[in-house]
């Protein structure tokens, strides 16, 4: 490892992944900063758009929370009072998290060069962008990286698929941007979402029963898993098959588990048959793991995929990541590819 080495995480990862860098993943990326000693570098653009978008969350639940409070006090005819976070205390809440973060994190500021190479990469239209998907933050942000290329090895871990060959992670990064990675003298790397960063830079795990962890997970969203089978009118059988990928945390009595767990299931496709045809429940989360007795908390869904004897998506929901745990709200779809999250 080069005396510099950098870490820059994108805003889904920042905000929606791991709020914060408060979830399981996220208490695993602390830990590797203190083992590696990396720098968690923050360009202006990023943090301005964790402002926006940890105010724009909140107040998207502070308004759920009002709506169920307004159907309570019609079902009751009365209600206690409650109080929320006002948009100043989200934004307080992101300067003191950050200020809690502020041995590991390095902060760059937004500079006319930065600005003036994003624009010719709008008028490009090259990685991140492209034609009628004008991506001038992004491009920004990829300066940014380019010049902490100068002063050390930088890894960027994003969930944004504009910065890989034809929108396609499987087919690594853009030839533009690979173009660019050969004109700076130390070594940048790109991860598509946050696990894989996590695999790669992995340290040695304590000896643990991955049998007994999926198992203890299945006991922890099985119940949801049934309310939804009957909601959604499929049948729910046993586990087909699973795999975890764990991490550790600064925690040492607890890892980060990313799972995904595949149930035999049953669809009726023609609603009011009564004809059911075999199908494939996939669901996808993360939780933490006490090592020592095996307890579970913070489980979160990431997505519940419905897929047919053949593989093709019948359908799924797509999870809101941080919204407490389970229950949160949800994205439906009848896409191969959930939307971005972020604009």
């Amino acid at each position: 490892m080069n005396q510099n080495s950098f870490l820059v995480l994108d805003t889904n990862i920042w905000v929606y992944k791991t709020r914060l860098l408060s979830t399981s993943l996220g208490a695993a990326v602390i830990y590797s900063l203190n083992q590696s000693k990396r720098k968690l570098v923050l360009p202006e653009v990023i943090e301005e758009e964790i402002r926006k978008h940890t105010q724009k969350t909140g107040n998207e639940a502070v308004k759920k929370i009002q709506e169920s409070y307004r159907l309570i006090e019609q079902l009751m005819g009365a209600r206690d009072d409650f109080i929320v976070p006002s948009n100043d205390q989200f934004i307080a809440r992101v300067d003191l998290r950050l200020s809690e973060l502020a041995q590991f994190i390095l902060k760059i500021e937004f500079k006319l060069n930065h600005a003036k190479s994003a624009l010719r990469r709008v008028l490009e239209e090259s990685p991140p962008n492209s034609y009628h998907n004008q991506q001038f933050k992004d491009s920004a942000i990829w300066e940014a990286v380019l010049e902490l290329a100068k002063d050390g090895d930088v890894d960027f871990v994003t969930e944004d698929k504009a910065f890989f060959q034809d929108s396609k992670p499987s087919l690594g990064l853009a030839s533009n941007l690979l173009e660019d990675c050969k004109d700076v003298p130390n070594k940048i790397r790109v991860f598509y979402e946050l696990p894989s960063y996590l695999k790669a830079i992995k340290e040695e795990l304590p000896p643990f029963d991955k049998e007994k962890i999926i198992e203890k997970i299945n006991k922890s969203i099985i119940a949801e898993l049934s309310e939804r089978a009957v909601d959604k009118g499929y049948k729910l059988g046993d586990i087909s098959k699973s795999d975890v990928l764990a991490f550790l945390t600064e925690k040492p009595e607890f890892i980060a588990i990313e799972f995904e767990i595949n149930y035999f299931a049953s669809e009726e496709l023609i609603p009011r048959s009564g004809i059911l045809t075999e199908a494939n429940l996939v669901v996808k989360g993360s939780c933490s793991c006490n090592i020592a007795t095996y307890e579970i908390v913070d489980v979160q869904f990431d997505s519940i995929i419905m897929l047919s004897k053949e593989g093709e998506n019948i359908y799924g929901d797509t999870f809101l990541r941080g919204e407490c745990h389970l229950g949160r709200r949800t994205i439906s779809y009848r896409l191969k590819e959930p939307s971005d999250l972020i604009d």
